[in-house]
């Protein structure tokens, strides 16, 4: 099977519905902008800005890799037909169902298409979409990072069972945490004759 992990795909620029900025089911407004307290943003910066923004969550210590590099002559191939030395495993493949489906969620929130899923890190561009009630960037990284927790846990097991076995996060409750608190972001803005401008 092609190895699909670190695979860029494009950003779509049109056919998605305009509605406001809340979940579809329901905006959760839980924790700062930011993602929490340890989080460190630019300073001043209004992170409702429809932009792009590279994200990167990092895994805390101890937790089972979400891929693996492979060092074989012949590594695998990915969706395109090219070598692969990031090689998908259930958690990679658990991540990548989410985050193709998290703006589903969020009307505030074009797909999340470019991504790449590291051993120990993942990298995602996010793009917020202009409806005039989305929510800060902060808002959708913690809900993002809840979900890939619950994927985590579903596929090794919570800390307190057999890692061997799978098992589901209680209903309603909320998974151990995954990543560490503080993620780093790029705010990307696009500039006249399609180029862009990394502002942090």
């Amino acid at each position: 099977m092609p190895a699909e992990t670190g695979a860029l795909g494009r950003l779509p620029a049109t056919g998605r519905r305009e509605q406001d900025g809340g979940r579809k089911t329901g905006a959760a407004r839980c924790g700062r902008e930011g993602g929490g307290r340890d989080a460190v943003r630019l300073k001043g910066f209004d992170y409702r800005r429809p932009f792009f923004y590279m994200v990167t969550l990092k895994r805390l210590p101890g937790l089972a890799d979400f891929s693996r590099i492979t060092d074989a002559a012949e590594p695998p191939l990915d969706a395109h037909g090219k070598p692969c030395h990031l090689v998908a495993n259930a958690i990679t493949r658990a991540f990548e169902r989410t985050i193709r489906h998290f703006h589903e969620q969020w009307w505030g929130l074009w797909p999340l298409e470019c991504f790449a899923i590291m051993p120990d890190h993942v990298h995602l561009l996010f793009r917020l979409r202009d409806t005039g009630d989305q929510l800060p960037l902060g808002k959708y990284v913690y809900h993002l990072m809840k979900a890939l927790a619950e994927d985590y846990w579903r596929q090794t097991g919570l800390p307190s069972q057999n890692a061997s076995l799978a098992a589901p996060v209680p209903s309603g409750a909320h998974p151990p945490p995954v990543f560490e608190r503080k993620w780093h972001d790029w705010i990307v803005k696009r500039r006249p004759a399609g180029r862009f401008q990394a502002l942090h």
